[in-house]
């Protein structure tokens, strides 16, 4: 049941293609005429014209198969492929390969690589890496399991394992002797060409791929290929950094992310890495740091890429507990960019002052710019 793009066919297995299908439609009519009019052959024979883009008796035939037996996966399957391929209607031609998975159970290989694609398609990677997961957990050696699984590495940059797929379902084909897919050489090529291109560009590629393991929830691996790259590669050093301060920042480890930038301190004095470092310090309670490495960024960020120095060192003098000079700081922030936040601060600073009625004031105008 799981291995549906292949029909017996006198004693061999006959791979459903645009050149088997001369074959194979007659020879299913044949048996329909005799009395096996089931949901297999209906579904097989939508298959069958599919391959050679006769979409509307493709269509027939599928509607017929799920006519017959509502219960039999591939029926789904085969019509979410017609939908999507002759309609271009992705959002129906997914729930059609749900429904097959639903029918046919977690190893349903067909409909997974489906899924896979369509959450690609919507740039959905949790959908995607929740899809991928499934599909690669099952234990099958079929051919066309394993074809599918050489996409499936190769769309993330594994050609190594890629390949090893590739040959095992070269493999697969001749010890079940089952008619090769043209496709096998489309896909032989894909391996070839990609993998080559991709050699000047292996760090990008390994950049991207952890940018989408953070995406999936996947931090460890996507951690270990940052530090790496952060460590290893020159080109991709600084920017590697950068992730993980960001990273460690919106996580809340600050301590992680004061060190991070320590250590890009080391390679490159920058006015991202001192900034980072001060309002690391802040989160750390290490105020009158914080205010020097305020100063030191602020020097070197000629192209001003940041723009609330005043605000930070507000907070610093905040934390220092010396109200009137962090007044001073968030006014001249304020006179840069009248937003909630500047407001908020001011009125608690002028609340902790006991100057009730500006520090309502300010509340109020906070309210105004709020998001």
């Amino acid at each position: 049941m799981y291995d549906n793009i292949y029909i017996d066919y006198k004693d061999s297995k006959i791979f459903i293609g645009y050149w088997s299908s001369f074959l194979v439609i007659p020879y299913l009519k044949w048996k329909i005429k005799k009395g096996e009019a089931t949901a297999q052959n209906y579904a097989f024979l939508a298959t069958a014209y599919s391959a050679r883009c006769n979409y509307k008796n493709a269509m027939k035939f599928a509607r017929q198969a799920i006519w017959y037996d509502k219960n039999y996966a591939y029926s789904y399957f085969i019509m979410g492929i017609l939908l999507r391929e002759n309609h271009g209607n992705y959002v129906k031609a997914e729930k059609y390969f749900k429904k097959a998975l639903a029918l046919a159970g977690k190893d349903y290989y067909l409909a997974i690589y489906e899924l896979i694609c369509a959450a690609a398609n919507k740039s959905d990677n949790i959908e995607r890496d929740k899809y991928e997961t499934m599909y690669l957990n099952i234990d099958n050696d079929n051919a066309g399991y394993l074809f599918r699984k050489a996409y499936v590495y190769a769309g993330h940059w594994k050609y190594d394992l890629a390949y090893k797929a590739f040959f095992d379902a070269i493999k697969s084909s001749w010890k079940y002797k089952t008619q090769f897919d043209s496709n096998f050489f489309v896909l032989a090529i894909h391996l070839l060409v990609d993998s080559l291109i991709s050699l000047p560009f292996r760090s990008v590629l390994r950049s991207d791929m952890a940018e989408y393991l953070i995406s999936v929830g996947k931090e460890d691996e996507a951690l270990e290929i940052l530090f790496d790259l952060a460590k290893n590669d020159k080109r991709l050093s600084a920017w590697s950094y950068r992730y993980l301060a960001d990273y460690y920042w919106e996580q809340e480890e600050y301590k992680k992310c004061y060190d991070i930038t320590n250590r890009m301190l080391i390679i490159k004095k920058s006015a991202y890495a001192y900034y980072y470092k001060a309002i690391s310090s802040w989160k750390l309670r290490e105020y009158d740091d914080g205010l020097e490495l305020l100063n030191k960024a602020e020097d070197l960020d000629k192209n001003q890429e940041f723009d609330n120095y005043d605000y930070w060192r507000c907070l610093m003098y905040c934390g220092l507990y010396d109200l009137n000079t962090a007044l001073k700081y968030i006014n001249l922030a304020l006179l840069r960019q009248k937003n909630f936040d500047n407001y908020k601060i001011k009125g608690d600073i002028l609340l902790e002052m006991n100057k009730i009625k500006e520090a309502n004031f300010c509340y109020e105008e906070a309210e105004k710019l709020r998001n």
